[in-house]
């Protein structure tokens, strides 16, 4: 039973999700013969984070109503913490935050009171992902954070101690602290790369290479990009192959070469579409959208735009919920329909404000300054348009956001050459 739980985990890191679930369910079914409860709810916790990742809540939930009967068969030091890890990941996934913080706050209680301390770590970082999803970054800080002082007392024992170093570098990155992202980012590289954890550095190398290229250094982003990509097609890890031909694709994106982004932006898709990586899907598809935008193809735009939506929305995801609409309202102006593209384009500038996220601060506000400032506007939405780049300057140049200072400079040189 063991040996086919090992073996879902395979098939589930080489995204064979077929096969892993018919190993979990093989699992399930022999320990339900033995009468073994704790090895059926093990099974199941496998099968919940399978079925998390396949968008199959439905068959999560009733896997998890089964975990529920078994566990009140259980004493505590019985119960499985993974399964309600993975059932608070349901929830996370879909968007119900305070259910999943219930649910990983109850497996954190399971977990010290087991001396499990991998899953106590699990939870820890849970609970840190989910506090950020609800916008209090200080809370998931402090647990990401407290996840490292947990493993540097006890010893890295499962190399989770990067994990955590990657966490504490996206709540830098999403409040714009571009260098100390980096920092983080580079820490979990090195420790991933001491450990001989092979995918995990890849991971960390994406996640990197991401942060280099917001701030221009795209020379740095490659290789690092490059190295993730060898690595990750090595290990038939498509996660990883996606997101890295993602910021190849990137890369070329700021250094204005459309066509060679949008042939790595589709073999991206290809890979995540594929391995029914939906995130991936959803993030690929705002990025053809976003270049196809800059080209002028405001019809095939707009199409992909509305992809990257209908994937997303099952997904929760705040930033990509964010970033298309800005680009729709956006061409709603550009079409002629100015004043309903106009207070579209403000209404995702207080979310994005309420977010907190800069990139899409500087975005929203870039776009709906480029509107005000049209020829067909009057002097008084000129001014407004004005000082609205001129803040969004200020923002980009502050956090060293160099496509949006580029293009924001070129707005304002175009239209206002004598300020």
């Amino acid at each position: 039973m063991r040996i086919l739980r090992l073996l879902a985990g395979l098939r589930t890191s080489q995204s064979k999700w077929d096969e892993a679930i018919e190993n979990c369910q093989a699992a399930v079914h022999i320990a339900r013969q033995l009468g073994d409860l704790v090895g059926e709810a093990e099974a199941l916790a496998s099968l919940i984070g399978i079925f998390r990742f396949r968008s199959r809540f439905a068959d999560a939930h009733l896997a998890f109503q089964r975990v529920r009967e078994i566990h009140h068969l259980l004493d505590q030091q019985q119960k499985s913490p993974i399964a309600i890890i993975n059932m608070g990941a349901v929830y996370f996934t879909g968007g119900e935050y305070e259910k999943a913080l219930a649910l990983f706050t109850e497996a954190l209680a399971i977990s010290r009171d087991q001396q499990d301390v991998a899953s106590e770590a699990s939870c820890i970082s849970n609970i840190g992902a989910t506090y950020f999803a609800l916008g209090d970054q200080e809370a998931a800080l402090n647990h990401f954070q407290d996840g490292i002082q947990l493993h540097k007392d006890i010893g890295d024992r499962r190399g989770k101690l990067a994990s955590f170093h990657i966490n504490i570098g996206v709540i830098h990155q999403s409040t714009g602290n571009y260098q100390k992202a980096i920092d983080s980012f580079t820490q979990a590289s090195v420790l991933r790369q001491q450990q001989g954890e092979i995918g995990g550095y890849a991971t960390a190398c994406e996640y990197l290479a991401g942060a280099l290229i917001l701030i221009g250094q795209l020379d740095k982003a490659r290789e690092v990009t490059e190295e993730a990509l060898k690595m990750a097609i090595e290990l038939d890890f498509p996660r990883v192959v996606s997101g890295a031909l993602e910021n190849l694709g990137l890369i070329e994106f700021h250094r204005g070469n459309p066509r060679p982004a949008m042939n790595h932006y589709r073999q991206a898709l290809t890979v995540a579409e594929k391995a029914s990586l939906m995130h991936y899907v959803a993030e690929v598809q705002f990025r053809i959208g976003e270049l196809l935008f800059d080209s002028g193809d405001h019809k095939q735009c707009r199409s992909h735009l509305r992809l990257s939506l209908n994937a997303v929305s099952e997904l929760g995801e705040t930033a990509l919920i964010l970033s298309s609409p800005i680009i729709l309202a956006a061409l709603e102006a550009r079409a002629g329909d100015i004043v309903t593209g106009t207070e579209k384009l403000r209404n995702c500038l207080r979310r994005a404000e309420d977010h907190g996220d800069p990139r899409w601060i500087i975005l929203a506000m870039r776009l709906l300054g480029e509107t005000f400032i049209s020829p067909v506007s009057d002097q008084n939405l000129r001014a407004e348009g004005y000082q609205i780049l001129q803040e969004a300057l200020s923002m980009a140049t502050a956090i060293g956001l160099k496509r949006e200072i580029r293009l924001i400079q070129e707005l304002m040189q175009d239209n206002f050459p004598r300020s």
